[in-house]
C-alpha cells in the first residue's frame, strides 16, 4: 500500500478542503514518513533489539532452552490444598 493510500482515508477531509490538495497530501506523508521504519517504531517503544525475520526461529529457539536450563526442577503437577471434587 502506497503511503498516500494509507493516509487519504483518515486525512481526506482535510486533503479536499485545501487548496493545493496534491501538496497538502505530500505534507502529510512527510508527517509520518519517519515513523513507518521497523527501527524508529522499535526506538519509541523501547524494544531492545530489531531482528531479521529470517533469524526469528533460532531467536526463539534460544531464548526457550535458556529458559529450560535456567529451571532448578522439571514441572509437575502442583499441590493443592482443600476439598477435591
Amino acid at each position: 500500500m502506497s503511503g498516500g493510500a494509507a493516509h487519504a482515508g483518515a486525512f481526506d477531509d482535510e486533503i479536499q478542503r485545501a487548496d493545493d490538495p496534491v501538496a497538502k497530501q505530500r505534507e502529510i506523508e512527510a508527517q509520518f514518513k519517519d515513523g513507518t521504519d521497523p527501527f524508529n517504531a522499535a526506538a519509541r517503544f523501547t524494544v531492545h533489539d530489531v531482528i531479521e525475520p529470517n533469524e526469528t526461529r533460532r531467536r526463539i529457539q534460544r531464548a526457550l532452552e535458556l529458559s529450560r536450563s535456567r529451571r532448578s526442577q522439571q514441572p509437575g503437577p502442583t499441590a493443592r490444598y482443600g476439598v477435591m471434587p
